[in-house]
């Protein structure tokens, strides 16, 4: 049991960091903290921590050895009750019928060099990312999704998107169809057959009912990821004459509850490639949204005005939030 000089000394330690602490709950067999750290020293100060309380009580062996403690990023939001752990249920963290930023990841399969370069056989994949950056930005101008933020890596891709369902409900039956159309067209012999896919969407603008559907899934945070990691997945397969999983999962989601949750998050994806090693300056980071915006103005189709919430998107059809 702990006494309450072993609560103090334990709560003292905290300040020695330079962590900004905002919650806290010490129990007799475990402890929970919400802390902010200004500097890249998590992993040091818990090992630090730990070790304090478990020499103070014997058990460093338990702390060391067996149980490393879990780390769970959130979005941060001021008020309380609004942090969102990584792990939520996709239900709960993502509303199909409100607007929203959220961050978004995928990892290849065992976190592989997939779209990098092979360190064990040499072969460069990094031709894949140029894939992904081209999809992804072909997505935003079909989808309601406006892209603020990405980072392409060799192993894993970072996105930052603001979903906006109400877009979809200006746009018209005959949009819906040709927006669908584009993304899915009907192909020939390898080539996309035009009169083919005028008269698909046509049909499509004529049933009510499917168009509803589609309206829904032209707003979908799901339906964006599935669209855009499906594709890469099946192309690189075919190029490596395999089949099997080229993601290890469904995407990651974390749900950006205000500003200050959405620019560190841009900031943090942006800074990928200069923390891996990738890139000594942001203008040289390649296939990021960084490298985008620094070498010149980004026009799209219906590119929303700039605001607080992160100025200019990469891309998008979604309207800018208020």
């Amino acid at each position: 049991m702990l006494d309450q000089d072993d609560r103090q000394a334990w709560v003292d330690a905290l300040g020695r960091f330079g962590w900004q602490v905002w919650a806290y709950c010490l129990m007799d067999n475990h402890y929970q903290l919400l802390v902010e750290t200004p500097q890249a020293n998590l992993s040091r100060g818990m090992r630090e921590l730990n070790d304090q309380y478990g020499h103070r009580h014997r058990i460093s062996v338990f702390l060391r050895g067996l149980v490393r403690f879990s780390d769970t990023r959130v979005a941060r939001a001021r008020s309380p009750g609004q942090a969102v752990p990584m792990t939520a249920a996709r239900s709960q963290l993502v509303d199909a019928t409100a607007s929203g930023f959220y961050h978004c990841i995928s990892r290849c399969v065992r976190r592989a060099f997939l779209c990098g370069e092979d360190a064990l056989t040499g072969r460069s994949f990094e031709h894949r990312k140029q894939w992904m950056e081209d999809r992804l930005l072909a997505l935003a101008e079909i989808f309601a999704v406006g892209v603020y933020a990405y980072a392409v890596m060799s192993n894993h891709v970072h996105l930052v998107l603001y979903v906006d369902p109400g877009a979809t409900l200006t746009w018209s039956a005959d949009e819906i169809a040709e927006r669908w159309v584009q993304l899915t067209p009907i192909c020939v012999d390898g080539e996309i057959d035009p009169d083919a896919c005028r008269a698909k969407a046509q049909a499509l603008a004529g049933n009510p009912g499917r168009i509803a559907i589609l309206r829904q899934r032209l707003s979908s945070l799901s339906w964006f990821m599935k669209c855009l990691n499906e594709p890469i997945a099946r192309r690189a397969n075919r190029e490596d004459a395999c089949t099997g999983h080229f993601w290890e999962s469904r995407f990651k989601c974390q749900a950006l509850l205000d500003d200050v949750a959405v620019l560190a998050c841009m900031s943090y994806v942006d800074l990928n490639p200069i923390r891996a090693g990738l890139a000594a300056d942001l203008s040289l980071s390649p296939h990021t949204s960084v490298q985008r915006r620094l070498s010149g103005p980004v026009v799209t189709s219906q590119a929303p005005a700039a605001s607080s919430r992160g100025g200019y998107p990469c891309a998008a059809n979604a309207r800018h939030p208020e």
